[in-house]
């Protein structure tokens, strides 16, 4: 399978299943995260986590004691290059918000608190791992996924689980966001749209991946 039948059927699977997206985005977005609200921020850890063990993933949860627990998953593959995907679940909105301005999708947009930043960024990188799997895609040699509670505000306390997630990952990502890390070297892809293309060519020549 060459690159582009690689993502043609990506972009086939994903926008089969749009619908579900749509309706698990809005279950996510239900769920208060302000950055100092624990209890909504474990309660997305467990939803995500249990979404990565449907994929097949380990699903390791950092629990933390005044803050929001933090959510590392790991998938081996059967090729080459560790890839670390990066994530936050907390949001800038008070508590009450999810419920005063729940997720209304308009024609091709959605609207709600965290759609963008980033639960629906979070929730797309599930997606798209789950196609590659569905596509019997596993020319990698680990995708790792870190999900922290801590993004929003300046009081970090994810430094230990990032520093475990990053050791050994040639790549790291932050989805829906046109930004990469190489070898220490930040990465900018100008144009969101057309970049986000160039970055999974860009990943697979990388880590010497084989389709």
């Amino acid at each position: 399978m060459n690159l582009q039948t690689l993502l043609t059927a990506v972009e086939a699977y994903t926008q089969e299943r749009l619908s579900q997206y749509i309706e698990e985005l809005h279950e996510l977005c239900s769920i208060d995260s302000y950055s100092y609200h624990k209890s909504g921020l474990d309660e997305i850890v467990l939803f995500l986590a249990a979404r990565m063990r449907g994929l097949g993933m380990h699903a390791k949860i950092f629990e933390r004691e005044s803050w929001g627990n933090d959510l590392l998953g790991t998938l081996p593959g059967k090729g080459g290059g560790n890839v670390l995907l990066l994530g936050h679940m907390d949001t800038v909105y008070p508590v009450g918000i999810a419920a005063s301005r729940p997720v209304q999708v308009e024609e091709d947009i959605i609207y709600g608190p965290g759609v963008s930043d980033m639960k629906g960024c979070i929730l797309s990188a599930i997606y798209a791992i789950e196609s590659l799997l569905a596509m019997n895609y596993h020319a990698f040699g680990e995708i790792r996924f870190l999900c922290v509670s801590d993004e929003e505000i300046n009081t970090r306390h994810s430094q230990d689980v990032m520093q475990i997630a990053c050791e050994d990952a040639l790549v790291r990502v932050i989805p829906g966001i046109s930004l990469l890390l190489m070898d220490g070297q930040l990465m900018q892809v100008l144009n969101q749209r057309k970049g986000a293309m160039q970055l999974l060519k860009w990943l697979i020549r990388y880590c010497n991946f084989r389709i």
